[in-house]
């Protein structure tokens, strides 16, 4: 007898202690949620930023070379 009132009272405590953090839970799981969906759409931004820098980085090389190994370029005259 002695060992089921305590062993409910030690429930009755811990569902205590446990239903708190769970209403901050479902609170908390809004905040998490709206972080990932941030950082989804974040990363997508992101990822196409790079994109577009990386073909211009293709195109600005492509130039360069064209512009370094097929021009002729004026040397100065040693007199």
């Amino acid at each position: 007898m002695k060992k089921s009132i305590l062993s409910a009272l030690g429930l009755a405590v811990a569902l205590a202690f446990a239903v708190p953090a769970l209403g901050t839970g479902t609170a908390n799981a809004a905040e998490v949620a709206k972080h990932v969906v941030h950082k989804k759409h974040h990363r997508h931004h992101s990822v196409a930023h790079k994109r577009h820098h990386a073909s211009r980085h293709h195109a600005r090389k492509h130039h360069r070379h064209h512009a370094r190994r097929h021009h002729v370029h004026m040397a100065a005259k040693k007199v």
